[in-house]
Protein backbone atom coordinates (compact mmCIF):
# COMPACT_ATOMS: atom_id res chain seq x y z
CA UNK A 1 0.00 0.00 0.00
CA UNK A 2 1.58 3.28 -1.16
CA UNK A 3 1.76 6.57 0.72
CA UNK A 4 -1.10 8.04 -1.36
CA UNK A 5 -3.39 5.16 -0.49
CA UNK A 6 -2.48 5.42 3.20
CA UNK A 7 -3.23 9.13 3.12
CA UNK A 8 -6.58 8.57 1.40
CA UNK A 9 -7.47 5.90 3.93
CA UNK A 10 -6.44 8.08 6.89
CA UNK A 11 -8.37 11.13 5.65
CA UNK A 12 -11.44 9.01 4.94
CA UNK A 13 -11.31 7.47 8.41
CA UNK A 14 -11.00 10.88 10.08
CA UNK A 15 -13.99 12.33 8.24
CA UNK A 16 -16.17 9.28 8.72
CA UNK A 17 -15.34 9.07 12.42
CA UNK A 18 -16.27 12.73 12.87
CA UNK A 19 -19.58 12.21 11.09
CA UNK A 20 -20.16 9.03 13.09
CA UNK A 21 -19.66 10.87 16.38
CA UNK A 22 -21.99 13.66 15.25
CA UNK A 23 -24.60 11.09 14.25
CA UNK A 24 -24.33 9.30 17.59
CA UNK A 25 -24.62 12.64 19.42
CA UNK A 26 -27.79 13.51 17.50
CA UNK A 27 -29.15 10.04 18.12
CA UNK A 28 -28.48 10.34 21.85
CA UNK A 29 -30.06 13.80 22.02
CA UNK A 30 -33.15 12.57 20.21
CA UNK A 31 -33.56 9.56 22.47
CA UNK A 32 -33.10 11.78 25.53
CA UNK A 33 -35.83 14.13 24.27
CA UNK A 34 -38.20 11.23 23.71
CA UNK A 35 -37.71 9.73 27.16
CA UNK A 36 -37.44 13.05 29.06
CA UNK A 37 -40.49 14.94 27.80
CA UNK A 38 -41.86 15.59 31.29
CA UNK A 39 -38.51 17.02 32.41
CA UNK A 40 -38.39 19.26 29.34
CA UNK A 41 -41.82 20.62 30.10
CA UNK A 42 -40.73 21.37 33.64
CA UNK A 43 -37.77 23.30 32.25
CA UNK A 44 -40.08 25.23 29.94
CA UNK A 45 -42.15 26.15 32.98
CA UNK A 46 -45.18 24.38 31.52
CA UNK A 47 -45.58 22.47 34.78
CA UNK A 48 -45.25 24.95 37.61
CA UNK A 49 -44.74 24.71 41.33
CA UNK A 50 -48.35 23.67 41.84
CA UNK A 51 -47.84 20.37 40.02
CA UNK A 52 -48.64 18.49 43.21
CA UNK A 53 -52.10 20.00 43.38
CA UNK A 54 -55.02 17.66 42.84
CA UNK A 55 -56.29 19.92 40.06
CA UNK A 56 -53.26 19.11 37.93
CA UNK A 57 -54.72 15.83 36.73
CA UNK A 58 -57.12 17.51 34.33
CA UNK A 59 -54.37 19.71 32.98
CA UNK A 60 -51.85 16.94 32.33
CA UNK A 61 -54.06 15.59 29.59
CA UNK A 62 -54.03 18.97 27.89
CA UNK A 63 -50.26 19.20 28.21
CA UNK A 64 -49.87 15.76 26.68
CA UNK A 65 -51.32 17.16 23.47
CA UNK A 66 -48.36 19.53 23.25
CA UNK A 67 -45.84 16.76 23.74
CA UNK A 68 -46.27 15.88 20.08
CA UNK A 69 -44.02 18.84 19.29
CA UNK A 70 -41.25 17.51 21.51
CA UNK A 71 -41.78 13.95 20.29
CA UNK A 72 -41.56 15.09 16.67
CA UNK A 73 -38.34 17.01 17.31
CA UNK A 74 -36.90 13.99 19.13
CA UNK A 75 -37.90 11.65 16.31
CA UNK A 76 -36.26 13.96 13.75
CA UNK A 77 -33.02 13.96 15.75
CA UNK A 78 -33.14 10.18 16.11
CA UNK A 79 -33.69 9.74 12.37
CA UNK A 80 -30.95 12.23 11.44
CA UNK A 81 -28.51 10.69 13.91
CA UNK A 82 -29.27 7.13 12.83
CA UNK A 83 -28.90 7.96 9.13
CA UNK A 84 -25.62 9.81 9.75
CA UNK A 85 -24.29 6.96 11.89
CA UNK A 86 -25.23 4.27 9.35
CA UNK A 87 -23.69 6.21 6.47
CA UNK A 88 -20.51 6.79 8.47
CA UNK A 89 -20.42 3.10 9.40
CA UNK A 90 -20.26 2.19 5.70
CA UNK A 91 -17.35 4.57 5.22
CA UNK A 92 -15.46 3.39 8.33
CA UNK A 93 -15.87 -0.29 7.60
CA UNK A 94 -15.09 0.21 3.94
CA UNK A 95 -11.83 1.98 4.76
CA UNK A 96 -10.82 -0.49 7.48
CA UNK A 97 -11.75 -3.63 5.53
CA UNK A 98 -10.75 -2.11 2.17
CA UNK A 99 -14.10 -3.20 0.79
CA UNK A 100 -14.92 -1.79 -2.64
CA UNK A 101 -18.58 -2.63 -2.13
CA UNK A 102 -18.95 -0.62 1.09
CA UNK A 103 -16.83 2.25 -0.18
CA UNK A 104 -18.86 2.60 -3.37
CA UNK A 105 -22.11 2.59 -1.37
CA UNK A 106 -20.67 5.23 0.95
CA UNK A 107 -19.46 7.46 -1.89
CA UNK A 108 -22.82 7.08 -3.65
CA UNK A 109 -24.80 8.14 -0.58
CA UNK A 110 -22.52 11.13 0.07
CA UNK A 111 -22.88 12.09 -3.60
CA UNK A 112 -26.68 11.96 -3.35
CA UNK A 113 -26.59 14.12 -0.23
CA UNK A 114 -24.28 16.62 -1.92
CA UNK A 115 -26.57 16.77 -4.93
CA UNK A 116 -29.58 17.29 -2.68
CA UNK A 117 -27.84 20.15 -0.87
CA UNK A 118 -26.97 21.84 -4.16
CA UNK A 119 -30.56 21.44 -5.39
CA UNK A 120 -31.88 22.85 -2.10
CA UNK A 121 -29.53 25.84 -2.37
CA UNK A 122 -30.72 26.53 -5.92
CA UNK A 123 -34.37 26.30 -4.83
CA UNK A 124 -33.74 28.67 -1.93
CA UNK A 125 -32.23 31.24 -4.28
CA UNK A 126 -35.06 30.86 -6.81
CA UNK A 127 -37.95 30.83 -4.34
CA UNK A 128 -36.57 32.93 -1.48
CA UNK A 129 -39.28 35.59 -1.65
CA UNK A 130 -42.02 33.00 -1.92
CA UNK A 131 -40.62 31.07 1.04
CA UNK A 132 -40.47 34.25 3.14
CA UNK A 133 -44.06 35.08 2.22
CA UNK A 134 -45.24 31.57 3.10
CA UNK A 135 -43.35 31.61 6.39
CA UNK A 136 -44.80 35.03 7.25
CA UNK A 137 -48.36 33.88 6.64
CA UNK A 138 -47.86 30.78 8.80
CA UNK A 139 -46.31 32.84 11.60
CA UNK A 140 -49.26 35.22 11.47
CA UNK A 141 -51.66 32.30 11.92
CA UNK A 142 -49.67 31.02 14.90
CA UNK A 143 -49.45 34.49 16.41
CA UNK A 144 -53.19 35.09 16.11
CA UNK A 145 -54.03 31.70 17.59
CA UNK A 146 -51.42 31.15 20.31
CA UNK A 147 -49.85 34.43 21.47
CA UNK A 148 -50.77 35.21 25.10
CA UNK A 149 -49.77 37.86 27.59
CA UNK A 150 -46.74 37.17 29.76
CA UNK A 151 -49.10 37.57 32.73
CA UNK A 152 -50.27 34.03 32.06
CA UNK A 153 -46.82 32.45 31.87
CA UNK A 154 -46.71 31.62 35.62
CA UNK A 155 -49.94 29.62 35.18
CA UNK A 156 -49.01 28.37 31.73
CA UNK A 157 -50.00 24.84 32.70
CA UNK A 158 -53.57 25.90 31.97
CA UNK A 159 -52.72 27.30 28.57
CA UNK A 160 -52.13 25.04 25.56
CA UNK A 161 -50.79 28.18 23.82
CA UNK A 162 -47.91 28.59 26.24
CA UNK A 163 -45.12 26.86 24.30
CA UNK A 164 -45.69 28.76 21.04
CA UNK A 165 -46.29 32.02 22.91
CA UNK A 166 -43.00 31.53 24.75
CA UNK A 167 -41.23 31.26 21.39
CA UNK A 168 -42.87 34.44 20.09
CA UNK A 169 -42.07 36.49 23.19
CA UNK A 170 -38.50 35.19 23.20
CA UNK A 171 -38.21 36.28 19.56
CA UNK A 172 -39.56 39.75 20.39
CA UNK A 173 -36.87 40.13 23.07
CA UNK A 174 -33.88 38.53 21.36
CA UNK A 175 -34.39 40.14 17.93
CA UNK A 176 -35.68 43.43 19.38
CA UNK A 177 -38.73 43.29 17.16
CA UNK A 178 -42.51 43.27 17.49
CA UNK A 179 -45.13 41.50 15.40
CA UNK A 180 -44.63 39.32 12.38
CA UNK A 181 -45.13 41.69 9.46
CA UNK A 182 -45.75 44.96 11.32
CA UNK A 183 -45.57 46.21 14.88
CA UNK A 184 -49.36 46.26 15.32
CA UNK A 185 -50.28 42.71 14.34
CA UNK A 186 -49.06 41.26 17.67
CA UNK A 187 -51.49 43.45 19.65
CA UNK A 188 -54.23 42.47 17.18
CA UNK A 189 -53.77 38.77 17.95
CA UNK A 190 -57.07 37.18 18.92
CA UNK A 191 -55.56 34.96 21.61
CA UNK A 192 -53.54 37.85 23.07
CA UNK A 193 -56.64 40.05 23.26
CA UNK A 194 -58.44 37.32 25.20
CA UNK A 195 -55.58 36.71 27.65
CA UNK A 196 -55.05 38.48 30.98
CA UNK A 197 -53.64 41.90 30.05
CA UNK A 198 -53.71 43.71 33.39
CA UNK A 199 -50.47 45.59 34.05
CA UNK A 200 -49.71 46.23 37.74
CA UNK A 201 -52.83 48.32 38.35
CA UNK A 202 -51.77 50.66 35.53
CA UNK A 203 -54.52 49.54 33.16
CA UNK A 204 -54.64 46.93 30.40
CA UNK A 205 -51.75 46.18 28.08
CA UNK A 206 -52.22 47.73 24.66
CA UNK A 207 -49.12 46.04 23.25
CA UNK A 208 -47.22 42.92 24.40
CA UNK A 209 -44.76 43.89 27.13
CA UNK A 210 -42.00 42.17 25.17
CA UNK A 211 -42.60 44.69 22.37
CA UNK A 212 -41.17 47.43 24.59
CA UNK A 213 -37.41 48.14 24.61
CA UNK A 214 -35.29 46.96 27.52
CA UNK A 215 -32.74 49.05 29.36
CA UNK A 216 -29.25 49.05 27.93
CA UNK A 217 -27.18 45.99 28.85
CA UNK A 218 -30.21 44.17 30.31
CA UNK A 219 -29.41 40.60 31.29
CA UNK A 220 -31.85 38.72 29.04
CA UNK A 221 -30.52 35.40 30.34
CA UNK A 222 -33.10 35.59 33.11
CA UNK A 223 -35.84 35.78 30.49
CA UNK A 224 -34.60 33.60 27.66
CA UNK A 225 -32.69 30.91 29.58
CA UNK A 226 -34.06 30.86 33.12
CA UNK A 227 -37.56 31.73 31.86
CA UNK A 228 -38.11 34.14 34.72
CA UNK A 229 -40.48 36.50 32.93
CA UNK A 230 -41.44 38.13 36.24
CA UNK A 231 -38.15 40.04 35.89
CA UNK A 232 -39.31 41.71 32.67
CA UNK A 233 -41.05 44.78 34.21
CA UNK A 234 -37.91 45.95 35.98
CA UNK A 235 -35.91 45.53 32.74
CA UNK A 236 -38.18 47.77 30.66
CA UNK A 237 -36.86 51.14 29.62
CA UNK A 238 -40.34 52.60 30.20
CA UNK A 239 -42.69 50.93 32.67
CA UNK A 240 -45.69 52.60 31.02
CA UNK A 241 -44.80 51.51 27.48
CA UNK A 242 -46.88 48.28 27.56
CA UNK A 243 -49.99 50.33 28.47
CA UNK A 244 -49.43 53.45 26.38
CA UNK A 245 -47.48 51.89 23.50
CA UNK A 246 -45.16 54.90 23.52
CA UNK A 247 -41.60 54.06 22.53
CA UNK A 248 -42.42 50.50 21.48
CA UNK A 249 -40.16 48.72 19.00
CA UNK A 250 -40.73 49.57 15.35
CA UNK A 251 -39.00 46.65 13.62
CA UNK A 252 -41.22 43.75 12.41
CA UNK A 253 -39.80 40.32 13.22
CA UNK A 254 -39.70 39.05 9.63
CA UNK A 255 -37.47 42.02 8.73
CA UNK A 256 -35.39 41.37 11.86
CA UNK A 257 -34.93 37.71 10.93
CA UNK A 258 -33.92 38.60 7.38
CA UNK A 259 -31.50 41.21 8.69
CA UNK A 260 -30.01 38.64 11.07
CA UNK A 261 -29.57 36.13 8.25
CA UNK A 262 -28.10 38.77 5.95
CA UNK A 263 -25.71 39.86 8.69
CA UNK A 264 -24.26 36.37 8.89
CA UNK A 265 -24.94 35.35 5.28
CA UNK A 266 -21.25 35.39 4.38
CA UNK A 267 -20.37 33.05 7.24
CA UNK A 268 -23.34 30.83 6.43
CA UNK A 269 -22.23 30.69 2.80
CA UNK A 270 -18.64 29.92 3.84
CA UNK A 271 -19.87 27.18 6.15
CA UNK A 272 -22.05 25.61 3.45
CA UNK A 273 -19.25 25.77 0.88
CA UNK A 274 -16.77 24.29 3.37
CA UNK A 275 -19.16 21.46 4.20
CA UNK A 276 -19.78 20.75 0.51
CA UNK A 277 -16.02 20.84 -0.15
CA UNK A 278 -15.46 18.36 2.69
CA UNK A 279 -18.07 16.03 1.17
CA UNK A 280 -16.47 16.35 -2.27
CA UNK A 281 -13.08 15.62 -0.70
CA UNK A 282 -14.49 12.51 1.00
CA UNK A 283 -15.93 11.29 -2.31
CA UNK A 284 -12.60 11.90 -4.07
CA UNK A 285 -10.55 10.05 -1.44
CA UNK A 286 -13.10 7.25 -1.37
CA UNK A 287 -12.79 6.62 -5.10
CA UNK A 288 -9.00 6.94 -4.87
CA UNK A 289 -9.06 4.18 -2.27
CA UNK A 290 -11.45 2.09 -4.39
CA UNK A 291 -9.16 2.36 -7.38
CA UNK A 292 -6.14 1.44 -5.27
CA UNK A 293 -7.70 -1.74 -3.93
CA UNK A 294 -6.53 -4.68 -6.00
CA UNK A 295 -9.14 -6.42 -8.10
CA UNK A 296 -8.65 -9.68 -6.29
CA UNK A 297 -9.40 -8.05 -2.93
CA UNK A 298 -12.43 -9.59 -1.33
CA UNK A 299 -15.47 -7.37 -1.10
CA UNK A 300 -15.55 -7.73 2.68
Amino acid sequence: MGCGVKLARAVLLIFTLIFLLIGLALLGAGIWMLVSQDRLFNVLNLINEHAGNSEIGDELERISQQKGVVATAGAILVAAGAISAVISFFGCMGAIKQSKFLLIIYAGIIGLLLGGQIAAAVLVMLYKDRAVSLASSQLLILQDKYLISINEFPTAVKQPESAVSLAFNSMFVSLRCCGVNNVTDAAASGSWQKSNRTWYNRGNLTVPATCCPLVDHADTTQLLVELRWDFLPEMLRSFSCPVSGDGMKTLPCVEALLAFVNQYSLWILVGCVAFAAAQLLVITFTFCLVCAISDDKKYG
